[in-house]
């Protein structure tokens, strides 16, 4: 319960730590009950692990469109790099990536940029509700522009260097519009279509 609260709180970092303990106990455990506790446990650290980074990504979300809390972005970096730690440590006693001793290394980096690709997807699929391409090419390339500039100015700072932030949010974009223009491509395009479309990939979008 008192981990529930923290994580509605936003108290990451320590959400995290508590969550972690309760791993090294359900590891003692199965190592001396033959597993019958601890996989009941284990079920248990799974959901609270669920229900963490479901808090990270709505963070990752709220952070392309809004200036959060500087602590928000501050508890996320630092659950990731506490994280990392964890999975280092993991991998110095001999742990290895997909053996059957628990779901380490979590990988909660990696994570987060699939976290930052799906808010993003999420995102510009607002861009084509509108039945007219021109005017979804038009918002596409407005919500880009302005989620890019927003996104420099306000959050990129609250990363370390080494996660290289703002490329990674580039290059989902990047992707996600390429995305787009596939499956508009795949339509069958009237000639004014087919112009307005030439015409934004080749002038209006910077790759």
């Amino acid at each position: 319960l008192e981990i529930h609260k923290l994580i509605e709180k936003r108290d990451l970092v320590l959400a995290d730590s508590h969550i972690v303990e309760l791993e090294e106990e359900c590891e003692r455990v199965r190592t001396t009950d033959g597993g019958k506790d601890g996989g009941r446990k284990a079920k248990d650290i799974e959901l609270l692990y669920k229900e963490l980074e479901g808090e990270l990504k709505k963070i990752v979300a709220e952070s392309l469109s809004q200036t959060l809390e500087a602590t928000h972005l501050e508890q996320l970096v630092q659950t990731i790099e506490e994280e990392e730690k964890v999975d280092r440590a993991w991998a110095s006693c001999g742990g290895l990536p997909g053996g059957t001793d628990g779901p380490r290394p979590r990988q909660l980096r990696r994570k987060w940029r699939k976290m930052v690709r799906d808010s993003v997807v999420e995102r510009l699929s607002r861009c084509q509700a509108d039945a007219l391409m021109a005017q979804r090419l038009r918002s596409l390339k407005e919500q880009v522009t302005n989620d890019l500039i927003f996104i420099r100015k306000n959050q990129v700072a609250a990363y370390p260097k080494d996660y290289d932030a703002f490329n990674v949010y580039v290059n989902s974009y990047h992707e996600v519009v390429s995305s787009c223009l596939a499956e508009m491509a795949q339509n069958d395009l009237e000639i004014q279509q087919l112009y307005s479309f030439l015409q934004w990939c080749h002038n209006d979008y910077i790759r």
